[in-house]
């Protein structure tokens, strides 16, 4: 298994050890070989280049109708040429279900679209799969858009050899995550149309966890086919078992480039948690039950307070209301 493994790996430009771990994961190891092979036919037979103009974006979403108003206004407001959203949404209480649907209200006449969730694996692929887009990008419901920009900048940029992410910039030198401070890449700069943009390699910085990982839910501008093919062959149930079992196939993109604007679009702000599964950091300011409260009380989160700050800053923020 090791050894067919390291096959696929090698045509890549890598390989990976035998261990007792990978021994013991011998099914995931299958789904692993079988995506690494299916992905590496589909580059061989395309270059990129003749991708569509398309983009679309699906946002995941539980219990955070107030987070989740946030990130769209934020969207809406600071992103030119927006893509169209759907947003795969999940609820565990006739409370937060009531939410969901003021917040379809609010966002009847834009351009995304609400999907309860019913089998989060079966309906993601689908989504990805009926896409016509060229380029797919997913989002988390506790981040906010923070500076305006070009969506249709990406285009620029071909996916199968550059991964583009919006939630990276120069001031993007503390992971949150990791709680530590980190390196910056020593960046390439581009200018197109007037707009510098940065670029690196994924795998020189693997002591900065941020800058080391390619394959994020958080606005990151994939392929849609090699997102169809990834989602075909990986085992996940939710958005955090999602990320998880992309990063099986990590090494198979931290070849490529990374690419992001001077400053960082779009930050997550992790003031709370609604799952148990994995031991995220969060900051704890609100809870899920406060913001619903506020939320049914008619209150929305000041999102417009926090143009301009740096990522850092927008990441440790407590919500002030309107």
């Amino acid at each position: 298994m090791i050894e067919m493994l390291n096959s696929i790996f090698t045509r890549l430009g890598f390989q990976v050890k035998k261990t007792t771990a990978l021994e013991n994961e011998q099914r995931y190891l299958k789904s692993v070989i079988n995506c690494l092979e299916d992905l590496y036919a589909y580059r061989l037979q395309n270059d990129g280049t003749k991708l569509n103009n398309e983009i679309s974006g699906i946002i995941f979403s539980k219990n955070r109708a107030m987070q989740l108003h946030a990130l769209l206004q934020s969207y809406f407001h600071y992103t030119i040429n927006p893509a169209p959203l759907k947003v795969l949404f999940t609820t565990d209480s006739p409370e937060h279900e009531r939410a969901y649907e003021i917040l379809q209200q609010e966002f009847r006449s834009a351009p995304v679209e609400f999907i309860c969730e019913t089998d989060f694996r079966s309906q993601l692929q689908t989504m990805v799969k009926e896409s016509k887009s060229g380029r797919i990008f997913f989002m988390t419901d506790d981040a906010i858009f923070v500076e305006r920009y070009d969506l249709s900048t990406v285009r620029h940029f071909n996916p199968l050899a550059e991964i583009f992410s919006l939630r990276l910039g120069r001031d993007v030198h503390f992971s949150f995550t990791h709680n530590k401070e980190q390196i910056l890449p020593e960046f390439n700069k581009q200018v197109i149309n007037d707009e510098y943009f940065n670029s690196w390699i994924w795998n020189t910085l693997q002591g900065s966890p941020d800058w080391s990982y390619p394959l994020s839910v958080d606005a990151t501008i994939f392929s849609r086919d090699e997102v169809d093919i990834m989602l075909k062959h990986l085992d996940f149930k939710n958005p955090n078992s999602l990320e998880g079992s992309l990063q099986l196939l990590s090494k198979a993109f931290l070849t490529r480039k990374g690419i992001c604007f001077e400053k960082a679009k779009y930050v997550n702000v992790p003031c709370n948690i609604v799952q148990d599964e994995f031991s995220n950091i969060y900051t704890g300011t609100f809870s899920v039950l406060e913001l619903l409260k506020l939320f049914m009380d008619g209150k929305r989160i000041d999102w417009k307070l926090y143009t301009g700050m740096n990522a850092k800053d927008v990441q440790h923020i407590r919500y002030d209301f309107i």
